[in-house]
């Protein structure tokens, strides 16, 4: 079993232990593995439940998206929060997400996309096309000024209709990037009656009520915080993501402090996964322990 650590920055190193699983993040595909320790081999393999434990050199500022961003907060809630569509990990194409199917007109101006009825949030409330429209509308609200930083990926979108279950998006011109701004490849769905009251919403700031593969089990400021299978998503029963996702934890652990702590806890075997420093990639991780105890592996994907 070997552990993972990645490359910071344009190159991308991923250091992981266990069996071999994939999840699309925040906009982008990178490949992640899980620890198991009892579990079984799923359908296709791979083997199911364990944990996977990621190192953090700091906390989130906060866990609600409307009043702060960032990479540490952006790692955790790409397990919580979802978009009307998901991406192959394999091959990046689009695969259904909160909505269940859709469709683009031949001029390539409208998108639509028809919510699934089987979705619900982590508080037992069904997902709707009120938090649908609620969220999109949310980019271009300056109540809500941190989701502001994607208003420019979908400026292009003039308006939407809904009719039902599908919202329809138009675009003011052609742009080869429209239907990722439509298929919500830039922003996420939020719970409107978790998020509309902008100031009540304020103090929600250590848990987070999502769609999606994982809910927030606990939270230890400066300690960890562990994510634990959400038993309400959809997603479990549908072949898309049936080679995803097999862990039933996620373990954030918070070491703090430089980052050569963070490298003494993967040499100990602590933690499964960390990002890395191009010096720390090249100079820092060299050596018969890194080589026999973990695995690296680049990318170019840029944050």
């Amino acid at each position: 079993m070997k552990r993972i650590a990645y490359l910071l920055g344009i190159s991308t190193l991923f250091l992981t232990i266990g069996l071999s699983l994939n999840f699309s993040l925040t906009g982008c595909s990178k490949s992640k593995s899980d620890k198991s320790s009892s579990a079984q081999t799923g359908s296709g393999g791979l083997k199911k439940g364990g944990t996977i434990r990621y190192l953090m050199t700091s906390d989130p500022s906060s866990l609600n998206p409307f009043v702060s961003s960032g990479i540490p907060q952006s790692e955790v809630l790409a397990y919580v929060h979802e978009s009307l569509l998901g991406r192959n990990i394999d091959t990046n194409e689009y695969i259904p997400g909160l909505a269940k199917e859709w469709k683009v007109s031949e001029d390539k101006m409208s998108f639509s996309f028809t919510l699934r009825d089987n979705a619900f949030w982590s508080d037992g409330k069904p997902v709707t096309m009120d938090d649908v429209v609620f969220s999109f509308k949310a980019l271009f609200d300056n109540k809500y000024a941190m989701l502001s930083r994607v208003r420019n990926y979908v400026e292009n979108i003039k308006e939407f209709t809904v009719e039902g279950n599908t919202i329809t998006f138009k675009a003011k011109e052609k742009y080869f990037k429209n239907f990722d701004a439509a298929a919500s490849g830039y922003w996420e769905v939020y719970p409107k009656h978790i998020y509309e009251d902008g100031e009540k919403a304020k103090k929600i700031v250590n848990t987070a009520v999502g769609s999606g593969p994982f809910v927030i089990n606990k939270y230890e400021r400066g300690k960890q915080i562990v994510l634990t299978r959400n038993p309400k998503w959809w997603g479990w029963k549908d072949p898309n993501y049936a080679e995803q996702l097999n862990f039933d934890r996620v373990i954030f652990r918070i070491f703090g402090g430089e980052r050569i702590k963070g490298l003494e806890l993967m040499k100990k075997g602590v933690g499964d996964f960390l990002e890395l420093s191009p010096e720390e990639y090249v100079v820092k991780t060299k050596g018969d322990v890194w080589r026999k105890n973990t695995e690296k592996i680049k990318t170019n994907i840029k944050r």
